[in-house]
């Protein structure tokens, strides 16, 4: 039944068409790799990628997110994890918007408590 309409929950959906987005969440690799596995991130069907802001074991975070975003057309990008002891929210903050306006894209981040 192509094109058949379901309910699920509160969604509705066409057959095909999952209201399911799909993130892959991983820590920076190699600055020399990112544009790579961002781009086979993209052509693989994933909506997001998210970098780990994990400055003891990984590349800095918003290098390998320029990265990213100056490798992808549809991706969507931001920080997956970040410590705001190490890197204050007013930071972080400033650094994603400032990489959102010069690809004049949008990505997501934010912060939770624990």
């Amino acid at each position: 039944m192509s094109g058949s309409t379901s309910a699920c929950g509160e969604l509705a959906f066409t057959e095909g068409q999952l209201p399911i987005e799909i993130s892959i969440n991983r820590p920076a690799a190699a600055l020399s790799e990112m544009a790579s596995i961002a781009r086979v991130t993209e052509r693989a069907g994933f909506h997001t990628i998210r970098i780990g802001d994990m400055q003891s074991t990984s590349r800095e975070l918003y290098c390998a997110l320029t990265l990213v975003a100056e490798h992808t057309s549809t991706l969507r990008f931001g920080p997956g994890v970040t410590n705001p002891v190490t890197r204050h929210p007013s930071v972080a903050a400033s650094a994603l918007a400032s990489l959102h306006a010069a690809v004049q894209r949008t990505g997501r981040a934010g912060y939770r408590a624990w």
